[in-house]
Protein backbone atom coordinates (compact mmCIF):
# COMPACT_ATOMS: atom_id res chain seq x y z
CA UNK A 1 0.00 0.00 0.00
CA UNK A 2 2.82 2.25 0.82
CA UNK A 3 4.19 1.39 -2.85
CA UNK A 4 1.34 2.11 -3.99
CA UNK A 5 1.08 5.42 -2.18
CA UNK A 6 4.36 6.43 -3.46
CA UNK A 7 3.36 5.26 -6.87
CA UNK A 8 0.56 7.09 -7.54
CA UNK A 9 2.26 10.02 -5.79
CA UNK A 10 4.56 9.76 -8.72
CA UNK A 11 2.15 9.59 -11.14
CA UNK A 12 0.13 12.41 -10.07
CA UNK A 13 3.74 14.22 -10.42
CA UNK A 14 4.21 12.88 -13.56
CA UNK A 15 0.43 13.92 -14.37
CA UNK A 16 1.18 17.16 -13.13
CA UNK A 17 4.41 17.66 -15.05
CA UNK A 18 2.67 16.57 -17.73
CA UNK A 19 0.04 19.21 -17.75
CA UNK A 20 2.37 21.83 -16.57
CA UNK A 21 4.66 20.91 -19.35
CA UNK A 22 1.12 20.81 -21.63
CA UNK A 23 -0.06 23.90 -20.53
CA UNK A 24 3.68 25.00 -21.11
CA UNK A 25 3.78 24.33 -24.54
CA UNK A 26 0.02 25.56 -25.31
CA UNK A 27 1.41 28.78 -24.03
CA UNK A 28 4.34 28.78 -26.06
CA UNK A 29 2.06 28.35 -28.98
CA UNK A 30 -0.40 31.04 -27.75
CA UNK A 31 2.68 33.29 -27.79
CA UNK A 32 3.74 32.08 -30.85
CA UNK A 33 0.96 32.69 -32.35
CA UNK A 34 0.41 36.41 -30.63
CA UNK A 35 4.10 36.95 -31.97
CA UNK A 36 2.70 35.90 -35.75
CA UNK A 37 -0.50 38.17 -35.44
CA UNK A 38 1.35 41.20 -33.75
CA UNK A 39 3.91 40.34 -36.64
CA UNK A 40 1.21 40.35 -39.11
CA UNK A 41 -0.33 43.86 -37.75
CA UNK A 42 3.16 44.86 -37.63
CA UNK A 43 3.51 44.25 -41.47
CA UNK A 44 0.19 45.72 -42.10
CA UNK A 45 1.02 48.55 -40.41
CA UNK A 46 4.24 48.36 -42.03
CA UNK A 47 2.90 48.13 -45.45
CA UNK A 48 0.20 51.35 -44.66
CA UNK A 49 2.82 53.23 -44.16
CA UNK A 50 4.85 52.21 -46.52
CA UNK A 51 1.69 53.04 -48.98
CA UNK A 52 1.24 56.15 -47.47
CA UNK A 53 4.65 57.27 -47.90
CA UNK A 54 4.62 56.04 -51.73
CA UNK A 55 1.14 57.98 -51.93
CA UNK A 56 3.40 61.37 -50.71
CA UNK A 57 5.58 60.63 -53.08
CA UNK A 58 3.73 60.01 -56.00
CA UNK A 59 2.06 63.42 -55.26
CA UNK A 60 5.27 65.19 -54.81
CA UNK A 61 6.47 64.02 -58.08
CA UNK A 62 2.83 64.67 -59.93
CA UNK A 63 3.48 67.75 -58.08
CA UNK A 64 7.45 68.39 -59.31
CA UNK A 65 5.42 67.19 -63.22
CA UNK A 66 2.88 69.66 -63.51
CA UNK A 67 5.47 72.47 -62.15
CA UNK A 68 8.16 71.31 -64.96
CA UNK A 69 5.10 71.38 -67.19
CA UNK A 70 4.34 75.07 -66.13
CA UNK A 71 7.73 76.03 -66.69
CA UNK A 72 8.02 74.12 -70.12
CA UNK A 73 5.16 76.44 -70.93
CA UNK A 74 6.31 79.19 -69.30
CA UNK A 75 9.44 78.74 -71.65
CA UNK A 76 7.24 78.70 -74.78
CA UNK A 77 4.82 81.34 -73.76
CA UNK A 78 8.30 82.97 -73.50
CA UNK A 79 10.03 81.97 -76.71
CA UNK A 80 6.63 83.00 -78.34
CA UNK A 81 6.95 86.54 -77.06
CA UNK A 82 10.84 86.86 -77.69
CA UNK A 83 9.30 85.99 -81.78
CA UNK A 84 6.64 88.01 -80.83
CA UNK A 85 8.88 90.74 -80.16
CA UNK A 86 11.20 90.24 -82.89
CA UNK A 87 8.51 90.59 -85.52
CA UNK A 88 7.36 94.00 -83.42
CA UNK A 89 11.06 94.62 -83.90
CA UNK A 90 11.47 93.95 -87.18
CA UNK A 91 8.27 95.43 -88.33
CA UNK A 92 9.09 98.66 -86.61
CA UNK A 93 12.35 98.92 -88.43
CA UNK A 94 10.39 98.42 -91.92
CA UNK A 95 8.12 100.93 -91.20
CA UNK A 96 10.57 103.37 -89.78
CA UNK A 97 12.65 102.48 -93.58
CA UNK A 98 9.40 103.09 -95.54
CA UNK A 99 9.07 106.40 -93.08
CA UNK A 100 12.42 107.48 -93.85
CA UNK A 101 12.01 106.45 -97.69
CA UNK A 102 8.82 108.33 -98.27
CA UNK A 103 10.52 111.35 -96.04
CA UNK A 104 13.93 111.48 -98.13
CA UNK A 105 11.56 110.89 -101.17
CA UNK A 106 10.03 114.30 -100.45
CA UNK A 107 13.07 116.02 -99.16
CA UNK A 108 14.30 115.04 -102.97
CA UNK A 109 11.46 116.49 -104.10
CA UNK A 110 11.77 119.76 -102.59
CA UNK A 111 15.47 119.97 -103.63
CA UNK A 112 14.65 119.20 -107.21
CA UNK A 113 11.55 121.60 -106.98
CA UNK A 114 14.31 124.40 -105.05
CA UNK A 115 16.46 123.80 -108.26
CA UNK A 116 14.32 124.29 -110.67
CA UNK A 117 12.51 127.47 -108.64
CA UNK A 118 16.67 128.40 -108.11
CA UNK A 119 17.12 127.74 -112.11
CA UNK A 120 13.81 129.41 -112.94
CA UNK A 121 15.06 132.30 -110.85
CA UNK A 122 18.71 132.53 -112.17
CA UNK A 123 17.09 132.72 -115.93
CA UNK A 124 14.91 135.28 -114.81
CA UNK A 125 17.43 137.25 -113.36
CA UNK A 126 20.01 137.33 -116.60
CA UNK A 127 16.81 138.62 -118.16
CA UNK A 128 16.27 141.09 -116.12
CA UNK A 129 19.94 141.79 -116.10
CA UNK A 130 19.57 142.03 -119.99
CA UNK A 131 16.98 144.01 -119.98
CA UNK A 132 18.72 146.69 -117.52
CA UNK A 133 21.45 146.64 -119.66
CA UNK A 134 19.40 147.30 -123.24
CA UNK A 135 17.41 150.21 -120.92
CA UNK A 136 20.82 151.07 -120.11
CA UNK A 137 21.77 151.05 -123.95
CA UNK A 138 18.66 152.78 -124.97
CA UNK A 139 19.24 155.55 -122.72
CA UNK A 140 22.40 156.31 -123.62
CA UNK A 141 21.46 156.49 -126.96
CA UNK A 142 18.28 158.32 -126.31
CA UNK A 143 21.02 160.96 -124.30
CA UNK A 144 23.03 160.89 -127.83
CA UNK A 145 19.86 161.34 -129.93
Amino acid sequence: SLQNNKDQKLTLQRDQIKEVSTRKNKLQLMKNEYAQRKQSFKDKSDFIALNSAFKTIKTSMDDVKAMMSEQDESKVIKAKMQECQKQLDEATDYGISIELFFRVKHLRSLQEEKQRYSEKKRILQSNVDESNEEAKKVKKENRRA
